[in-house]
């Protein structure tokens, strides 16, 4: 693996908002945002006032989480590391730190722990205007996971003090992740009213699933720590699901549908 393929991955795994996307939720509500638009309203495209519009690849990602953290970090001192990346993770430190050393660190409390992630690709794509009509082709790719209720007991300096053999409850919490492709067709039109404007559209899409799982703890359990980073529970109720295509595949792995 290169450096700035690690280096991507540690923004990924420990940022917080750094390489938050919000959705370009303001640039496209723009007039001008073209056939981006149309990921955000199928409407939107009505009011886009030139003639055509063509997107060759766009990208967005999303990651956050409220477990750990790379203290006093960012992009730009990532990259200016990038050929020597230096970790040391706080609860382990003893003396003095180099001043290159990138610290990872746990947010502290009780507070449930949420994960968010997301990859959103928009492929090539076409709008066309027609008069007062627009007609726009898509395709696009997306990728998503999150949980927003891990009990907090898994922080980790709720978790660590916790003596061995000694028994918790833990409440119902779950999570899913999904890939899947899109290709699509819109239509708009912008009716002209004597007080202003109208404007309304209509998305059709075909959706290819790829890789997808779930996992819900459905009811509370008691959860009892043992040694050798090994915990033991109670008898309770859960559920999983996951597409098998990877699992079945690891070392020759190519998408495949699974579910349209």
């Amino acid at each position: 693996m290169n450096k700035i393929t690690s280096l991507l991955l540690i923004l990924s795994a420990f940022s917080t908002k750094v390489a938050f996307a919000q959705y370009q939720a303001t640039w496209l509500n723009d007039n001008y945002a073209g056939i981006n638009s149309v990921t955000f309203n199928p409407a939107a495209p009505a009011t886009f006032p030139l003639t055509w519009d063509l997107n060759l690849v766009g990208t967005e990602v999303f990651f956050d989480n409220n477990y750990a953290f790379l203290e006093n970090s960012s992009l730009q001192k990532l990259y200016r590391q990038r050929e020597d990346l230096q970790f040391e993770v706080r609860p382990d430190l003893e003396g003095a730190v180099s001043d290159l050393a990138l610290i990872l660190d746990f947010f502290d409390g009780n507070d449930k722990r949420h994960l968010s992630y997301q990859t959103n690709i928009m492929g090539p794509s076409l709008l066309f205007k027609i008069k007062n009509h627009r007609i726009g082709l898509f395709s696009g790719f997306h990728s998503v996971m999150g949980t927003q209720d891990i009990p907090g007991i898994f922080s980790y300096y709720s978790f660590n003090p916790i003596d061995f053999d000694q028994t918790f409850r833990v409440d119902e919490f779950s999570l899913a992740s999904m890939t899947w492709s899109e290709f699509g067709a819109n239509y708009s039109y912008e009716l002209e009213l004597p007080s202003g404007k109208l404007a309304f559209g209509a998305s059709l899409k075909s959706l290819r699933g790829y890789e997808a799982a779930f996992y819900e703890l459905e009811s509370p359990v008691d959860i009892t720590k043992l040694r050798g980073d090994t915990i033991t529970g109670t008898a309770t109720s859960m559920s999983f699901g996951f597409t098998n295509t990877l699992i079945n595949n690891a070392e020759d792995y190519s998408p495949q549908v699974n579910g349209t």
